[in-house]
């Protein structure tokens, strides 16, 4: 059996190595056996630094997380059905867990679970990568648990699951085997393609809230764009639902930065872009889309709706404003990435880039001051110096305050 301290000393954060250190002095007084596990030790196996730390305990003793918290001057956050636990340390999380195995009444279904072995716990695990643990314990700090070959898998950069039910007992990790494959850069494993491809209509027994949430870690991803048109390509998007179309923009994608640009917003804006609106209405069903998600849907629409406007030659540069100035910058641009339509695309790109910002520099108060009195005409005017500048009448705030003047004097219209 291996002993990787050397590599948690390297990889970890500073402040992560002294969590585990307390954590194993906690534990050890108690005699409770700790393990790290998952994709923390994956990734420092790798050579990579993890981003946060789960931590399996076997068969703890009666408030367990609670005396855990206290002893490492933490506090527990959150608590669920499944005997898994969040503890946060100043601005560190540990994410605690019952070594546990799981039954599934029927595919995606979620399971109902019992305490086990850490042996047992591995054993339930998404893919061989993720099925090691670290020893926590004081007598074998360090030691590698690698029942299912995980290590040499890693040398191979293979995703292999560990039985044949794997995807049927949950289908998301067919969403998570695209995730991992596309970050770590690794192959999946002859025969796990194989049960990934039998198994993908299992999908649509997975609840909406549990699709969603796969879809915003997967959107999350440093190399989200990529995910997602492999989840195009290998038809994982569409057994989801029809109206997911990511593939469209393959070659805008991959002709250009834009795969580099961030948020949920705007990868979203694009994957939904070419639904039509039955298929948007259906997906904010299907995937039970709340008010953030629901808010980019309408904006989309509203975009799309648009297109004849956005594309017209004698659009002017307020008009344009009036008609984008309402909707969030992510869901625009995550259009513009989108459209096949280059008219549409330099008119959105044309308010991100140029227009958006565009504001006057005195405000209502400015225009009490200069003897506007209080009323409908403050914001009539208002209105007419953003229109001013949009248009390029006006450049600087000598010029606006002129304006007010003259205007004031009876001099303009």
């Amino acid at each position: 059996m291996s002993n990787i301290a050397d590599n948690l000393r390297t990889y970890l954060h500073s402040s992560h190595l002294r969590l585990i250190e307390r954590t194993s002095a906690v534990c050890s007084s108690r005699s409770e056996k700790i393990y790290l596990a998952g994709g923390v030790v994956r990734d420092v196996l790798l050579g990579t630094t993890p981003s946060n730390l789960d931590i399996v305990v076997v068969h703890p003793q009666y408030e367990f997380v609670d005396h855990l918290a206290r002893g490492i001057g933490g506090e527990v956050v959150s608590r669920s059905q499944f005997d898994t636990f969040k503890i946060i340390v100043s601005s560190d999380e540990i994410d605690v867990a019952t070594a546990r195995r799981e039954e599934y009444i029927r595919p995606g279904a979620l399971p109902t679970v019992e305490e086990t072995s850490i042996e047992e716990d591995l054993s339930r695990r998404d893919f061989s990568v993720n099925s090691m643990a670290v020893s926590l314990n004081q007598d074998s700090w360090g030691e590698l648990l690698d029942p299912h070959g995980g290590e040499g898998d890693l040398k191979q950069k293979l995703l292999r699951v560990l039985h044949e039910r794997s995807f049927i007992d949950d289908p998301t990790r067919i969403l998570r085997a695209i995730r991992y494959a596309v970050r770590l850069n690794f192959h999946i494993h002859s025969e796990t393609y194989r049960l990934f491809k039998r198994d993908m209509v299992y999908l649509q027994d997975i609840s909406g809230d549990r699709v969603r949430h796969e879809l915003e870690r997967t959107m999350t991803e440093p190399f989200a764009w990529d995910v997602l048109l492999r989840g195009e390509e290998e038809g994982v998007l569409s057994a989801i639902h029809s109206g997911l179309k990511f593939g469209r923009i393959h070659n805008a994608v991959n002709t250009s930065n834009e795969q580099r640009v961030e948020g949920n917003d705007v990868v979203l804006a694009a994957l939904i872009y070419f639904s039509s609106d039955v298929q948007m209405g259906e997906l904010a069903i299907r995937l039970k889309m709340g008010t953030r998600w629901s808010r980019i849907v309408r904006e989309v629409r509203l975009i799309k709706s648009a297109s004849q406007r956005l594309r017209a030659p004698g659009l002017s540069r307020s008009e344009l404003f009036t008609l984008l100035c309402d909707l969030h910058p992510e869901v625009i641009h995550g259009c513009a990435i989108t459209t096949q339509d280059t008219a549409v695309k330099s008119s959105l790109y044309f308010y991100l880039n140029d227009l958006r910002c565009i504001r006057p520099s005195i405000d209502g108060d400015d225009l009490l001051a200069l003897g506007v009195p209080e009323g409908p005409q403050v914001g009539e005017l208002l209105d007419r110096l953003l229109h001013d500048r949009l248009e390029g009448l006006l450049s600087s705030r000598a010029d606006e305050e002129a304006f007010v003047v003259n205007k004031l004097k009876g001099c303009l219209d």
